[in-house]
């Protein structure tokens, strides 16, 4: 039987049944066995679950994380593209490893663009909203062309109507 520091249920409750075998079988010290022995006798099978670990609370809890990602929405500090690490950091008031932390369990990665396009156009939003809407809507009797500077890129083809 290989026990290892989280033990299991099964785990603790073979430490109850005999402590020289359990002992050997855990490579735990007697002390162990004494303290899981004693746990059972109290609180029966649910103090073999264990109690929460001690340790030193959350410094950055469940609203840091919320405040990151609204930053992350906001636009970069002035003369910047994209957020990094330390601006965010600055920005929350934070550590850096917190906000990294964050962005680790979340799946972001703050370099990594789904898009080649970076908005420096601090009006870009408005432009591309009517863009869209000469599109979506053209005037009467008009042709809506668009001529796109980057040559290496490949025009789409899309079915109209």
């Amino acid at each position: 039987m290989a026990c290892n520091r989280r033990q299991t249920k099964r785990n603790n409750s073979r430490l109850v049944e005999s402590s020289s075998s359990a002992t050997r079988e855990c490579r735990t010290r007697p002390n162990t066995v004494i303290k899981w022995r004693d746990r059972f006798v109290r609180l029966g099978l649910p103090g073999l679950q264990g109690s929460p670990c001690p340790g030193a609370k959350r410094k950055y809890n469940e609203s840091f994380r919320n405040r990151v990602l609204e930053q992350l929405a906001q636009p970069p500090p002035l003369g910047q593209a994209t957020w990094d690490g330390p601006s965010l950091a600055k920005e929350m008031g934070g550590s850096v490893h917190a906000v990294w932390r964050v962005l680790r369990k979340e799946g972001l990665g703050l370099q990594r663009q789904r898009s080649w396009c970076v908005r420096t156009d601090r009006q870009f939003a408005a432009k591309a909203v009517h863009m869209v809407a000469l599109y979506l809507n053209p005037p009467h009797n008009t042709i809506v062309l668009s001529v796109d500077e980057k040559p290496r890129i490949q025009a789409l083809e899309r079915k109209t109507g």
